[in-house]
């Protein structure tokens, strides 16, 4: 019998991502490091431990034999604890490739965290695959892992979930469903409002009454925090934060690792930092030297956002 199916999931799970979107952070640079040590590594998981949570996500380990190495010694680190503190789940985060699967089942992960690319954009830019072939290949793997290795958690994810079209979701969806513990919703661009989470939840409960929905949201806008509250608020029982309370990923994807990674460009270029405005929420504007020239943000609430009505990399908001 697996630990999983032995466990009383608590109302509110965290998947902690630090040892994974964690080591992708342009704020590690800040702190003149750009990898994690195995030490490292092994003082980040025992505290998430103690601290309580249960789920802990890693990179496949096919990504380096670095990481595979230091699996199996975090995997100790875990077993050390067990008698104090219980069952600690080691989800490796893989694509749907069955190399990535055969190296975290031959790893001992606990689960894997699959996904595939569902929206547009991925298909054409990303991975290639038509919408059909996607659903073919995803599932048929699945099946596969589901049938040879029982025991193992499983969550599948449609990346780029909110650019996604909800057709082509629950098209997807509905082939992997049956195979899974749990669908996962990414906001792997960070494109994701309040009312988008609430709509998408309140659909994907209606067409998949038992299922466990996951959600995963990016700060690319400020919005990670609301959004996973909201995501709770609707019945998302699991979430997955990255170091903090949100995600930050490298200085492109993350506004706060963007403003001071622009203010270092333009300082050993000896220039002054110019002003770009740009629209975040409804009719008012953000007035930011470090936005992306003609960045443009959808239209949510200022009300909404996170530091009373600052912009996620800290600007005021203005009604200019």
């Amino acid at each position: 019998m697996s630990h999983f199916s032995q466990y009383a999931p608590r109302p509110l799970e965290i998947i902690d991502t630090t040892l994974r979107e964690g080591q992708q952070t342009s704020l590690l640079h800040d702190h003149h490091k750009y990898f994690f040590t195995r030490t490292d590594k092994e003082e980040i998981l025992r505290a998430l431990i103690i601290y309580g949570v249960k789920f802990v996500e890693f990179f496949a380990p096919v990504v380096s034999p670095q990481e595979c190495d230091d699996f199996a010694a975090l995997k100790a680190v875990r077993d050390s604890l067990i008698t104090q503190k219980g069952y600690t789940f080691l989800l490796a985060h893989v694509r749907c490739h069955p190399s990535d699967v055969e190296s975290a089942v031959h790893a001992g992960a606990d689960g894997l965290n699959l996904y595939i690319g569902t929206s547009a954009e991925s298909r054409a830019f990303n991975h290639g695959n038509e919408l059909s072939a996607l659903v073919a290949k995803a599932r048929t793997l699945v099946e596969d892992v589901r049938r040879n290795h029982p025991h193992l958690i499983l969550r599948f994810s449609g990346a780029d979930a909110f650019r996604t079209r909800e057709a082509d979701l629950f098209r997807v969806y509905d082939e992997i469903a049956p195979w899974v513990d749990r669908l996962g919703l990414p906001d792997t661009v960070g494109v994701a409002t309040p009312e988008g989470v609430a709509s998408r939840i309140r659909a994907l409960h209606e067409r998949y009454p038992q299922m466990e929905f996951e959600g995963h949201f990016h700060n690319d806008r400020g919005f990670a925090l609301v959004n996973a509250l909201e995501a709770a608020r609707r019945g998302a029982r699991v979430g997955r934060p990255g170091p903090g309370i949100y995600e930050a990923r490298t200085a492109g994807r993350h506004p706060r690792g963007w403003a001071q990674f622009r203010q270092r460009q333009f300082a050993r270029a000896g220039r002054d930092v110019p002003e770009v405005s740009g629209h975040c929420g409804g009719d008012r504007q953000v007035v930011c030297p470090y936005l992306l020239p003609q960045r443009r943000q959808s239209r949510v609430a200022a009300d909404h956002m996170p530091g009373g009505g600052r912009c996620c990399a800290g600007w005021r908001l203005t009604d200019d």
